[in-house]
């Protein structure tokens, strides 16, 4: 058993890595959370044990995909449900994160906002207010423009 989670956590930081250069954003924190978590398996495509287990090769990769739900399409063709419910993995684990998700942010940043969001927009008019009379408090001159 490894001792450190280095290999996990280099794994991260080069799936990170290629997320930014593929969306161009340094925050993905939306993006992370919108991936599926099947889509590290991809990464696995390039190593020959994998593939060859999984496909035989890359050239066979889409029929090997089009097996996956063949048993699915049947019972769909006859009627029948096409697959068994899955349990709720998080609800049976109990999964916890340290950050929110996407819904629980938008709640809480709109019911957080509304008290501090007057304030902020009145110092915000009273800076535009201040520009247009020429009075600039935080230089050394505080007189008004010759308009």
């Amino acid at each position: 058993m490894a001792r450190t989670n280095f290999l996990a956590e280099n794994f991260f930081g080069q799936l990170k890595h290629d997320e930014r250069r593929r969306s161009g954003r340094k925050n993905l924190t939306q993006d992370l959370e919108h991936l599926p978590p099947e889509s590290a398996l991809v990464y696995n495509l390039e190593h020959a044990d994998y593939v060859t287990l999984v496909c035989g090769s890359l050239d066979r990769l889409a029929e090997a995909f089009a097996h996956l739900d063949q048993e699915q399409r049947e019972k769909h063709l006859r009627g029948l449900p096409a697959h068994t419910p899955q349990p709720n993995l998080g609800s049976l684990l109990q999964l916890e994160s340290a950050s929110l998700s996407t819904a629980d942010r938008r709640v809480i940043r709109t019911e957080g906002e509304k008290g501090s969001r007057g304030k902020r927009f009145q110092g915000q008019l009273t800076k535009a207010k201040r520009r247009q009379k020429g009075v600039f408090p935080f230089s050394s001159r505080c007189t008004k423009s010759a308009a």
